[in-house]
């Protein structure tokens, strides 16, 4: 074991886990984030593009601060009051994650692949014996108790998470590292058995849908060059995927609709175009890098979509900025791994959040120094 390693790894998953103290722990991370940016600029080891970070993080603080000594009416209106405070800009986290991130190697993200799997286990037993926690989670589903219903949405599993949906993140991450590290895990069957229960008792929709459009790229991309033997295998799990999802077309619509047998935006029909209203009202500076949250009925609600939230808080100048630099960075033999992230992140908050395990990962594939293990084939 590279205990390292390992420790940093944990570090990073605890911070998901329900009951931890999660602050002290962010914290933690923030200023491992911030000693490693400011190492590397006084080391003179930044690189051309990560100069606009510099900027990203000055006009982020003077925005901040000009919001909340001038537009306090304006910063007071979208407050979160039930989770958060508006003492620090978020956006600088961000910066904080992206130098994180660069410490992560291959062994950091086996370990995160085994703290995963382990939850998946914990995840399958609350299943099997009718409980979405073991732990006491902070988000409820919501409309039904868990069991009374075959809708799968609503018998939706914790694991170890404060909630389902970062269960389900968990489950995205996992599916993406398993691919990734195809040729250096052991017990590859059973990991991908875990893994796909894990989609299973945690029902994310979004999930699921990120990880169908990674997995039919990954394959196609990989077909070509592949043997007749792993051809046919690709060829013969398609065609009883898609044989499967046609006998099954009106029990999955069911599903996938939560029982409606139409499109289900779960909300997302009133939220996206109130964050869009407030976008366009404050199009420059935003929420002044405070992150936009909306009151409905007594609760506090973020645009469920990374992009919006993001436009929204930091305003047009500061996403561009951050928008730049991850599109400069990105190369074309990792864009397939952090595709399933990007198309998540359309309909969940899960980039930009600040310091987070989706968001470290996601850098830490675009910035990890081993390229070789981008270009392995099936």
């Amino acid at each position: 074991m590279k205990s390292k390693e390992f420790w940093f790894a944990l570090t990073v998953f605890l911070t998901t886990i329900a009951g931890m103290p999660q602050e002290l722990l962010y914290i933690a991370l923030a200023l491992f984030g911030f000693i490693t940016f400011f190492s590397a600029l006084k080391n003179k080891l930044l690189s051309r593009s990560d100069y606009l970070l510099i900027l990203f993080i000055i006009l982020n603080v003077l925005f901040f601060y000009y919001g909340q000594i001038f537009n306090l009416d304006i910063d007071n209106r979208f407050i979160d009051v039930e989770r958060s405070n508006s003492f620090f800009p978020y956006g600088v986290f961000i910066v904080s994650s992206i130098f994180i991130a660069r410490k992560f190697n291959v062994d950091v993200w086996k370990y995160l692949l085994y703290f995963i799997l382990i939850e998946i286990v914990v995840g399958i037993f609350e299943y099997i014996l009718g409980v979405p926690y073991i732990i006491k989670a902070t988000v409820v589903t919501g409309d039904t108790e868990f069991g009374s219903t075959d809708l799968l949405y609503y018998n939706r599993v914790y694991g170890l998470s404060s909630s389902s949906s970062v269960f389900g993140q968990k489950i995205l991450i996992g599916l993406v590292l398993f691919h990734l590290l195809k040729n250096s895990i052991n017990y590859r069957k059973i990991s991908l058995v875990l893994l796909l229960a894990g989609l299973f008792v945690t029902f994310n929709r979004t999930v699921i849908l990120a990880v169908i459009v990674f997995v039919l790229l990954y394959y196609f991309k990989n077909f070509i060059y592949s043997s007749i033997k792993v051809k046919l295998t690709i060829m013969l799990g398609f065609v009883l995927t898609f044989s499967l999802i046609f006998a099954k077309f009106g029990t999955i619509i069911n599903q996938f609709s939560r029982g409606k047998g139409t499109v289900d935006a779960t909300g997302r029909d009133m939220i996206f175009p109130t964050f869009i209203e407030i976008f366009k009202d404050n199009f420059i500076f935003g929420n002044f890098g405070s992150k936009v949250y909306i009151m409905v009925n007594g609760h506090s609600y973020h645009a469920h979509n990374s992009y919006l939230e993001t436009l929204t808080s930091l305003g047009i100048i500061l996403s561009f900025i951050l928008f730049y630099y991850l599109c400069k960075n990105i190369k074309r033999n990792r864009f397939i791994y952090v595709l399933p992230f990007l198309i998540y992140s359309m309909a969940q908050y899960g980039l930009f959040w600040g310091i987070s395990l989706f968001d470290l990962v996601f850098f830490s594939i675009i910035f990890i120094k081993d390229d070789s293990v981008f270009n392995n084939k099936i």
